[in-house]
């Protein structure tokens, strides 16, 4: 109950903080200068620092810390993890919608390249724990799923 109750909260609060910086970008409009705007909005989110990630690596490093007891440099290690996993993802995205069965390959090649590297500087048992946060397929209330799926 506790965990539904924290995805849930922190679901609205990440909700609200992209709806209020989305609303500093200003109205909607066609004009490029207002679609650079906003492109420069989206990418100072996105902008990656080494150790402390980016809004979505962290919010997952953030998801996953207490029940893997990270400390403060595996933190650290986690967001530049997640940040090249994301990277290296991005490649092959597109696929998800057009040839599910080479996503699906490569998703899979690129997951367990994460949980080897993962290893390096988590203990085994910390890297089981991540492993066993898998949510099920189709799960759309966490985060993780956009790791393992």
């Amino acid at each position: 109950m506790k965990k539904i109750f924290s995805l849930v909260l922190l679901s609205l609060g990440l909700f609200s903080q992209g709806r209020a910086q989305f609303s500093a970008l200003g109205p909607v409009s066609s004009d490029p200068a207002a679609g650079s705007q906003m492109k420069s909005g989206i990418q100072s989110q996105m902008a990656y620092t080494p150790g402390a990630g980016n809004i979505l690596t962290a919010s997952i490093t953030n998801q996953v810390a207490t029940p893997l007891s990270l400390t403060a440099d595996q933190k650290k290690s986690m967001n530049d993890a997640l940040y090249q996993f994301f990277t290296a993802k991005g490649a092959f995205l597109p696929l998800r919608a057009t040839d599910s069965v080479s996503y699906q390959q490569q998703q899979s090649v690129l997951l367990a390249g994460l949980i080897k590297t993962l290893g390096g500087f988590l203990s085994v048992g910390q890297v089981t724990r991540f492993v066993a946060l898998k949510p099920a397929a189709g799960t759309r209330s966490s985060l993780l799923t956009i790791v393992f799926y």
